[in-house]
């Protein structure tokens, strides 16, 4: 095996590793802060709770999303 390829298959892998972690990271955090009541994991199955219409999450301002350049 010559250097190139040498150090092409550990990174390969790493980045593949890397790749299915994010994933992996990133379901579990919408899971952990949706207002699921039980998670049933083989098959990603969640029972909630519906908010009321006058529940305060509604009447939060929207955060703004302009950015302040000088």
């Amino acid at each position: 095996m010559d250097g190139v390829l040498a150090n092409f298959i550990p990174t390969r892998v790493a980045s593949s590793l890397g790749v299915c972690v994010a994933i992996i990271g990133g379901v579990y955090s919408c899971m952990l802060k949706g207002r699921c009541t039980r998670i049933d994991s083989p098959c990603i199955s969640c029972d909630r709770e519906v908010l009321d219409g006058d529940n305060p999450v509604y009447n939060t301002p929207p955060i703004p999303t302009t950015v302040n350049r000088l």
